[in-house]
């Protein structure tokens, strides 16, 4: 096994644009100084008993939908998860530049995705750690991932910690 090398490590995210959880563009965004990720998936194998079988044991196994859950953990830099959290980031021009950060229902409207009922906005998450060789890689990417929690730590005289959890679709 090759060793994960600490200063070739990276976590970001892409925008993600059309209606399967597309990721947009090259390269990835910054999300912060990130210190921690996670990425977990699970299964969801459900055990069926029933009768017919010749003894008392699980007869089969049914797939169930498979989650993928993320934590991430960071000292924030833009907020821009902030923004996933809440569901509307809204940049107004003029003599100083405003980002405005506000919450939204999932009945109302998000000014990049159409339709009636405005799913929040998606993106696409790359966490990478990079080996020294070529072959030695760990990279997921998890596709159409939306934030389900956002929890901010600030204690005096320490740097700001965030913690961003959620799921998202498609682990590749």
């Amino acid at each position: 096994m090759g060793n994960l090398v600490a200063d070739l490590n990276a976590t970001m995210f892409k925008f993600e644009s059309g209606t399967y959880a597309v990721p947009s563009g090259t390269s990835g965004n910054w999300l912060g100084l990130v210190t921690n990720t996670e990425i977990s998936e699970n299964m969801n194998v459900q055990e069926v008993r029933y009768a017919g079988t010749s003894n008392r044991n699980v007869g089969i196994f049914i797939d169930g939908p498979q989650d993928y859950e993320f934590t991430v953990t960071m000292h924030p830099q833009n907020f821009r998860m902030l923004g996933y959290a809440l569901g509307s980031i809204v940049d107004v021009s003029g003599t100083t530049n405003q980002h405005r950060m506000s919450e939204i229902n999932s009945d109302g409207s998000y000014a990049y995705t159409s339709g009636i009922l405005n799913p929040f906005a998606s993106f696409t998450l790359i966490d990478q750690k990079k080996g020294v060789a070529d072959g030695k890689h760990l990279i997921k990417t998890l596709n159409g991932c939306e934030v389900n929690s956002y929890s901010i730590s600030a204690s005096e005289g320490e740097v700001v910690e965030v913690e961003v959890g959620g799921m998202g679709q498609v682990l590749i």
